[in-house]
């Protein structure tokens, strides 16, 4: 399974304990709360905190980061709020983007509620991105043994190329291809890891840009041994930190060349949480079998040795969050003002499974105007009734058994008029009552001049054709 963290950094400003970086920050729009400049550090520095510029509370905060450029320089914030009216930057890692991002809900002194945003820009300056490919547990990259994989090691925000050095706090015990490599502007440097020992070597690369001193480090965990997991719907680019509810599938042990499974025995599958159940777990084996929860939850999964050394990986349960069509084939009622077509129906996110739920429409009411106000009758629940295949792939989805007929009939000489159904879609896990999802609108316009166009799920079909 593949899992990416990532360590940025930036120009030194201000030293801060532990050789954290603390970088300065330009508050580019404010509602009720307000931001200081400067106050926007990554790593083990003090919690930055955005306070109220009137007396209030803050009810809730939700906040991220990212760089808009680049992927993989990318980082996350956690916020909470405390002390009255001020939210609080907390629990952040050392991984973080050029751009931080918080809204929430304020309720001043006389008791109104109030959203609000801020956005919080980085200056645009030289900083270091490492990446290395590999497992996580936790913060922390698992590497296996002599089998080390890969560092990348990228400069953003500089337009010439970049001499950097790398060095490990770990003598010996892991070694890297190159002491140095050149960064060429705007490309990546993959630098490859050897003779890895355990433990936990924490890694640097430092750089000097127009007299100025980079720095950035990743810390990756070495062990004999790692967790695999397996769904049974595992396709290429699938999610393996996510999985759809219900989905069944496998739990595994891959080694370190050369470890003997024996050493390491009982290897024995733990759950924590309410998303996974597993069974036929095997300690003389590594191995387990699970099943996600039929509603959304999460769980920690973890695999330990008779010596204490532990994976672990959180496992998000979902349901879908949405769903698309595809038409495939169209066509109209001679003799009436009507079409139609046949679509295919995949559900989103693409790189989760749903394989094991069954979809539904629901009932709802239908919104008319003019002449179809005549029409005006509820959708019918269970019209859609289906099961759902295995994944098509990471372009595609899943995809519903059972195909979709959208299509209107109505007299040649009917007036302008538009009727709609904005229909609930439901899941189900064996036969656990349904829940909604999404909706999907379907949406019915005659142009009183004996055109008919219908949509939904993100396409259409009209007749006469323009």
């Amino acid at each position: 399974m593949s899992k990416k963290r990532f360590r940025v950094a930036s120009v030194v400003l201000v030293a801060v304990a532990l050789g954290v970086a603390c970088y300065g920050f330009a508050a580019t729009s404010t509602d009720e709360l307000g931001g200081e400049s400067g106050k926007y550090s990554a790593g083990t520095a003090a919690p930055d905190s955005l306070t109220s510029t009137k007396p209030g509370k803050v009810l809730k905060v939700t906040g991220g980061s990212g760089a808009p450029d680049r992927t993989f320089d990318q980082g996350r914030v956690k916020l909470t709020a405390k002390n009255g009216a001020t939210a609080v930057f907390s629990g952040r890692s050392t991984s973080w983007g050029c751009t931080y991002s918080v809204a929430g809900v304020y309720v001043g002194g006389d008791g109104p509620l109030t959203t609000w945003g801020n956005t919080f820009e980085e200056k645009n300056e030289p900083r270091i991105a490492l990446e290395v490919n590999g497992p996580g547990t936790g913060d922390d990259i698992v590497l296996l043994g002599d089998n080390g994989g890969t560092l990348h090691v990228n400069v953003l925000g500089v337009t010439e190329n970049v001499s950097v050095t790398l060095s490990t706090n770990h003598s010996g015990e892991i070694e890297l291809a190159y002491s140095s490599v050149t960064v060429v502007a705007g490309t990546t440097k993959d630098v490859s890891l050897k003779g890895l020992a355990v433990g936990e070597p924490t890694i640097t690369a430092t750089a000097t840009v127009d007299g100025k001193n980079l720095s950035a480090s990743i810390k990756v965990k070495v062990q004999n041994f790692r967790g695999k997991i397996k769904p049974d719907d595992d396709f290429a680019g699938r999610s393996l930190e996510k999985l759809g509810v219900g989905e069944t599938g496998s739990l595994g042990v891959e080694l370190a060349p050369g470890t003997n499974l024996g050493d390491l025995i009982d290897l024995k599958w733990r759950v924590s949480g309410r998303g996974v159940i597993l069974r036929n777990i095997d300690p003389k084996k590594g191995t387990a079998e699970f099943t996600a929860s039929d509603t959304p939850g999460e769980a920690t999964l973890s695999l330990t040795d008779k010596n204490g050394n532990k994976f672990t990986i959180t496992i998000a349960v979902i349901k879908p969050t949405g769903a698309y069509q595809v038409k495939t084939k169209e066509g109209n009622f001679p003799g009436f003002c009507g079409v139609y077509m046949i679509n295919q129906t995949y559900l989103l996110p693409k790189d989760v499974s749903f394989w094991k739920i069954k979809v539904n429409e629901g009932e709802c009411k239908a919104e008319t105007e003019g002449s179809l106000d005549e029409y005006n009758e509820p959708h019918k629940a269970g019209f859609l009734l289906s099961d759902v295949s295995k994944s098509k792939g990471i372009t595609k989805g899943c995809l519903l058994d059972k195909l979709d007929t959208v299509g209107c009939r109505y007299p040649l000489d009917i007036a302008a008029g538009t009727l709609e159904w904005d229909i609930p879609w439901l899941y189900s896990v064996g036969g656990v009552v349904a829940e909604e999802f999404t909706r999907l609108l379907h949406r019915i316009v005659v142009d009183g001049n004996k055109k008919a166009t219908v949509s939904k799920g993100g396409v259409t079909a009209e007749h006469p054709k323009p």
